[in-house]
């Protein structure tokens, strides 16, 4: 975190997933990089804001900042292939 601007920046990103069997690599990597954005847009822009009755004030994409490109580290991908026992196809 940047004491001047208060900005945060990522020095580095791993992530580590489990998902057994992939059947489409590509697809799987692209549910990560989503989930990825998604979740540090959560942590580090959005805000719920309610009203003091209890509605809630950020409901839709006008009321809070998604996460840009420039918002977002590189990611590095690993993963790792546990097959169920319990299924022939694993």
């Amino acid at each position: 975190v940047d004491a001047g601007t208060g900005k945060t920046s990522f020095v580095n990103f791993v992530a580590a997933d489990d998902f057994g069997r992939l059947i489409n690599p590509m697809i799987v990597e692209g549910q990560v990089h989503g989930g990825l954005a998604q979740g540090i847009g959560q942590a580090l822009l959005e805000n719920a804001v309610y009203d003091p009755s209890g509605q809630l004030l950020t409901a839709s994409f006008m009321d809070y900042a998604m996460p840009r490109s420039d918002d977002l580290p590189s990611f590095k991908l690993s993963h790792t292939t546990t097959l169920c026992p319990g299924n022939p196809l694993g």
